[in-house]
């Protein structure tokens, strides 16, 4: 039986909410953070806090190209069946191109941490 058309828009009603809420939660923490490292870090934890603050956003428009930019064109124009393959296909990149950001982000820091004058960078912020 096929959900009606209230029961669809009851259900995207509530994953809007759902999305906007997870997005103020994850911007009310990154702004926790920031302001914890203001209040009590010192100036280099900041400077490493926001430098890898930006790799971050780096991974996000990556992953809005890549993964959220093609699903959101494709997916709709498909059936079920071929929706599921690209949905399942987009996973797989996603975990692939999350796995690399990470190894090169860790091992970016890691260098970082060799070529910087004192002992700015250790092993364990990487």
């Amino acid at each position: 039986m096929a959900p009606t058309a209230a029961g669809r828009e009851r259900r995207f009603s509530l994953s809007a909410v759902v999305a906007i809420v997870d997005q103020g939660v994850i911007s009310a923490v990154n702004l926790t953070i920031g302001l914890l490292f203001i209040a009590y870090g010192s100036k280099t934890d900041y400077g490493i806090y926001v430098q890898l603050f930006a790799l971050v956003m780096l991974a996000q428009a990556m992953h809005g190209a890549l993964i959220s930019g093609p699903w959101v064109t494709l997916g709709p124009k498909y059936r079920a069946r071929r929706a599921r393959g690209l949905s399942a296909h987009l996973f797989r990149l996603q975990l692939a191109a999350s796995a690399a950001v990470a190894a090169l982000g860790f091992v970016g820091v890691a260098l970082a941490g060799l070529w910087l004058p004192g002992n700015g960078l250790s092993l364990a912020v990487a």
